[in-house]
């Protein structure tokens, strides 16, 4: 059954939709408004897949309040919804797609803060950029990009020190990045091993420890 309370807070703002659908029975099993917990979550189903579709549409839809959503790509998608129940173990697979849905998002939402509780100082947006600077850099040869030069006499520091400084930065931002997309993929996996919520829980549990006791090194 849809859970119409929403496992994501419908936002205009947010213009895509990522549904989890059946391909056999057509049957919405969950949506999001995170890509990589769809992924996640049909990972773990047997003949599921995802599509997107827009806020609009999924809204319209739920404004029906219908116990279920099908997914029709007859021509061009769009949401049939319906109070006709399917079979049982296609409400069962619904119930273990929201369920997973439910702890995916509380996944990635621990392993963002395990990245960001340490770099809270650098905003992510200008990682690239850095990157980009760093590159044209040659410290051997002390040729050094505009940026870090830039960079260098804001600070009021010689520009083979500013290099180091980010470059310092750039190392330990990118490790924690790995690290969190690690600890992602590995929790995502146990997460897909679960059929009761005190399973989910205890992989939660698992992964406070283990993210504690990584950023600790």
């Amino acid at each position: 059954m849809i859970n119409y309370d929403g496992q994501i807070n419908l936002n205009p703002n947010i213009r895509l939709i990522y549904m989890v659908f059946d391909l056999d029975k057509r049957y919405v099993l969950c949506y999001t408004g995170n890509i990589s917990c769809a992924h996640a979550v049909a990972d773990g189903i047997l003949n599921s897949d995802i599509k997107s579709i827009s806020y609009t549409k999924i809204k319209s839809a739920l404004d029906e309040h219908k116990r279920f959503m099908i997914f029709k790509a007859e021509g061009k998608a769009y949401l049939e919804t319906t109070n006709e129940e399917p079979d049982v173990n296609t409400q069962d697979i619904i119930k273990l797609a929201e369920l997973r849905l439910k702890y995916f998002t509380e996944l990635n939402k621990r392993c963002l803060i395990f990245k960001e509780k340490y770099l809270n100082e650098w905003d992510g947006t200008i990682h690239a950029y850095v990157n980009l600077a760093l590159q044209k850099c040659d410290v051997n040869k002390d040729i050094f990009s505009n940026e870090i030069k830039e960079y260098a006499e804001i600070q009021e520091i010689d520009y083979k020190t500013a290099y180091k400084d980010l470059k310092m930065r750039f190392d330990s931002y990118s490790t924690f990045c790995f690290k969190s997309f690690a600890f992602f993929e590995k929790f995502k996996r146990l997460l897909n091993k679960c059929y009761t919520k005190e399973e989910c829980i205890n992989v939660m549990e698992q992964l406070h420890i283990e993210t504690e006791e990584n950023a600790k090194n």
